[in-house]
């Protein structure tokens, strides 16, 4: 962010400033091509995250046996691709947009991405937080 802003003073930058300074990057002629390939990246990246994600949280509700819906370690895996089923169905698409219509877009639309993608990554965190503390229980109830 540092070589993005051009100083050091990263740490008081705000949101807002961080995207205006990214959008006046790629607004270059020589950037417009590194926005279309970013586009593409997050396109494609969130095209493998929608599918993924849904194949997980499909087998868990179409499971024969019944058995995964049982397990917590199972339930906090289905919250954690939930979680990531909404990053690649909103984030993903947004930011795909975004880097195609650089210029044309409003910066607040910007900013929802990064709104949007930080709340994503704080609860993915959270759920393999939760996955660690219950591996970690599980792993000592068995000694």
């Amino acid at each position: 962010m540092a070589a993005l802003l051009g100083h050091m003073n990263f740490w008081n930058a705000s949101a807002q400033s961080v995207i205006d300074a990214f959008t006046e990057e790629l607004k270059a002629p020589e950037s417009r091509g590194q926005g279309k390939i970013f586009g593409l990246i997050y396109l494609s990246l969130s095209l493998i995250t929608v599918m993924g994600n849904a194949l997980v949280i499909i087998a868990v509700y179409k499971d024969p046996l019944k058995i995964l819906k049982n397990s917590p370690s199972n339930l906090i895996l289905l919250s954690l691709s939930e979680a990531d089923l909404m990053v690649g169905l909103m984030v993903g698409p947004g930011a795909t947009l975004w880097f195609f219509r650089i210029g044309k877009a409003a910066s607040s639309f910007g900013y929802i991405i990064v709104v949007l993608g930080c709340t994503s990554l704080v609860v993915s965190v959270g759920n393999v937080l939760l996955l660690t503390i219950d591996r970690q229980v599980f792993s000592v109830m068995r000694l």
